[in-house]
């Protein structure tokens, strides 16, 4: 006997959505991706400011040609912000174009490796140090310096810092980290000569605090004083704020007197 199969509908695969492909053989949706990520990058770097694309200018690597355009617009920047006068603007156009033509500043610029030179020095060599051109080269020079290195000793001094800890102290003890931070331990091991400066620092400490006492007590002594005169200087105010008013006083009582013999002198 047979049986009746029942016949199955086909099995249906759905078709991935396709994405256009860019002409660098990427799809659609991995370019959405990246143009999101590069917007995002866009959004927070510097070169998104005008000051910070034209401040290629003083790269040794610029073109001249597009090195004096870029350095006219940064001077335009600098100018709206109040940071250069126009004079001294027109001054550093001057001075930047006769640095260009220099021949050693050529060839200097030419030798230039930007990971083994500093670009400060460079300027510095060839730039007097009272030009209107130098103080621009600071300004742009000064960009690339955040408060990161200030921030850093910030977060270190309050990992150092204790109860009732003096500032002596604490300068010391930032000293002492400053140092180890360029040492190798394995390199300065303990000798006999730390050992005996370590058993001999009670000593110093006795010293700063004797010497700590005497100043507050001189510090005390010295308000003491400086309270009693002003006291005294209080009473003598006050002494002679009454001399002038019975002064006053006497002189009001004279006049008078003045004025009824007067008077009186009238009436013969």
């Amino acid at each position: 006997m047979t049986t009746a199969t029942q016949s199955q509908p086909p099995l249906q695969f759905q078709e991935p959505p396709q994405h256009p492909v860019t002409p660098t053989g990427e799809t659609g949706g991995g370019s959405n991706v990246q143009m999101a990520l590069f917007n995002k990058i866009k959004e927070r770097s510097p070169l998104k400011y005008r000051l910070t694309r034209v401040a290629s200018s003083l790269s040794p690597s610029t073109q001249q040609d597009k090195a004096k355009e870029r350095f006219k617009l940064l001077l335009q920047v600098l100018v709206e912000q109040n940071h250069v006068s126009p004079v001294q603007a027109d001054n550093c156009i001057r001075q930047y174009n006769d640095l260009l033509a220099n021949g050693a500043f050529k060839n200097d610029a030419q030798k230039f490796g930007k990971d083994s030179e500093r670009i400060d020095d460079l300027y510095v060599k060839h730039v007097s140090g009272g030009d209107d051109l130098w103080h621009v080269i600071k300004i742009v020079l000064n960009l690339g310096h955040g408060n990161a290195r200030v921030e850093s000793g910030f977060s270190i001094n309050s990992e150092l810092l204790l109860p009732n800890l003096q500032q002596a102290s604490m300068v010391s003890l930032r000293r002492v980290y400053d140092a180890l931070q360029g040492m190798n331990p394995a390199e300065n091991p303990i000798d006999k000569d730390m050992l005996t400066y370590v058993k001999k620092s009670r000593s110093p400490y006795e010293i700063a605090k004797s010497r700590a006492k005497e100043n507050e007590n001189t510090a005390q002594k010295r308000a003491h004083e400086k309270k009693k005169v002003t006291e005294e200087i209080k009473k003598l105010n006050a002494k002679r704020q009454k001399l002038d008013s019975e002064k006053s006083l006497e002189l009001t009582n004279v006049d008078a007197v003045i004025f009824s013999l007067r008077a009186k002198l009238d009436n013969f």
